[in-house]
């Protein structure tokens, strides 16, 4: 029953998710930039609240930015967090340009989002620190009215540090590009 379970989800996700790249590449994945890419360094961390069907994990989707995309449930990029799981480091090569941390998304029976909209800028060449993203839920159960406080914190060298040791890659000409949104509220989809 549990593989069904999981077999439908995924099925019912790939629409949504099914053109995105994964924000966790290897070592060989990250060597050799081309002359249009550039890398983004970062982390996520998920804290607090419960889900009334247990779920704790949550894809966060990465969008280039576009002109007109009003209503568009593409994803370009995500990465996999679990709430009150550990912190996420991702290092990932990306063609050059905006993009933006546009919203973590849970799925099964019913699918909670939330907007959060956190741009960063792909630079040639050049590794971008973005953050960590810190998600946090108030304790208790999520539901539409619920306020989510997002923040964009500062922890480059221990960011770096960890992701040299987790991706094998030497970091340099790293360039930091930290935004700050607030507290949002989470919009729940049947």
């Amino acid at each position: 029953m549990q593989t069904e379970r999981t077999m439908l989800v995924s099925l019912l996700l790939m629409p949504l998710l099914g053109c995105a790249t994964g924000m966790k590449m290897t070592a060989e994945d990250l060597r050799d930039l081309g002359p249009g890419e550039g890398l983004v360094l970062g982390s996520v961390r998920i804290e607090g609240g419960m889900d009334i069907l247990g779920r704790t994990s949550w894809e966060l989707v990465v969008n280039k930015y576009r002109e007109n995309t009003w209503g568009n449930t593409y994803s370009d990029y995500t990465i996999e967090a679990a709430r009150d799981g550990d912190e996420v480091v991702f290092l990932t090569k990306m063609p050059a340009g905006r993009y933006s941390f546009e919203r973590p998304v849970q799925s099964g029976l019913s699918s909670a989002e939330l907007l959060i909209g956190v741009p960063f800028e792909i630079q040639a060449g050049k590794t971008v620190y973005v953050g960590r993203i810190l998600i946090q839920f108030p304790p208790g159960l999520i539901d539409a009215l619920t306020e989510v406080n997002v923040q964009v914190e500062d922890d480059r060298q221990a960011t770096m540090d960890r992701a040299a040791s987790e991706y094998g890659v030497a970091l340099s000409d790293v360039v930091t590009d930290l935004r700050n949104v607030g507290p949002r509220l989470v919009s729940l989809s049947p």
